[in-house]
């Protein structure tokens, strides 16, 4: 879904084998159809960007030596 809509993820793993699963998301892509694109898109909505924002900047301090006003954390996450 965010490879179709042009969104950036970020997949975690430190398993080589689910690594690769990770990277095989075109195919899955494929399979979706519109129903199914329809179904997520509504899973997007103002408290969802809002939780997914707070767990963003969590992980960004926690695991980025940047400082609270450096330009590399992304902090205007909206949908669309």
């Amino acid at each position: 879904w965010c490879v179709a809509k042009g969104a950036i993820y970020m997949p975690k793993s430190t398993k080589r084998a689910r690594m690769l699963e990770n990277a095989d998301v075109f195919d899955l892509a494929a399979a979706l159809d519109g129903d199914d694109f329809a179904r997520l898109d509504r899973l997007t909505t103002p408290e969802t960007i809002t939780a997914y924002k707070a767990l963003y900047e969590k992980c960004v301090v926690r695991d980025t030596p940047l400082g609270e006003d450096d330009p590399g954390i992304k902090r205007d996450i909206t949908a669309g």
